[in-house]
């Protein structure tokens, strides 16, 4: 028999080649209101589900494909720029186009916890 086991949508993110891939870097769980803005559009605003200095999961009104360019808004950072490689309906999983440096994701992520 075999293992008939789902992945979730945590566990697995899709790369621009479309080879499955492990995450990089264990995310945290977050639920944060921020801005996010997609190619011609205005800023809108999402729900942070989750981040790691790699990626993040975002759930929104606004529909996006994969492969598609992503600008988020962290307060206190600069725009990051990402790229989707997960849909799952208005969610969607993005890899950061340059990681976040550790230390600044670290520091980041305490104050936003306080």
């Amino acid at each position: 028999m075999s293992d008939m086991r789902k992945t979730s949508f945590a566990e697995l993110v899709r790369d621009e080649t479309g080879a499955d891939n492990q995450r990089r870097a264990e995310r945290k769980p977050l639920d944060v209101r921020v801005e996010f803005r997609k190619r011609s559009y205005r800023t809108s605003r999402a729900d942070l589900i989750d981040i790691s200095s790699t990626g993040f999961l975002l759930d929104l009104s606004v529909t996006f494909s994969t492969g598609e360019a992503i600008w988020l808004n962290l307060p206190g950072l600069e725009t990051l720029e990402a790229r989707v490689v997960r849909v799952d309906d208005f969610r969607i999983g993005c890899q950061f186009v340059r990681p976040i440096p550790d230390y600044v994701f670290e520091g980041w992520l305490k104050k936003t916890q306080r």
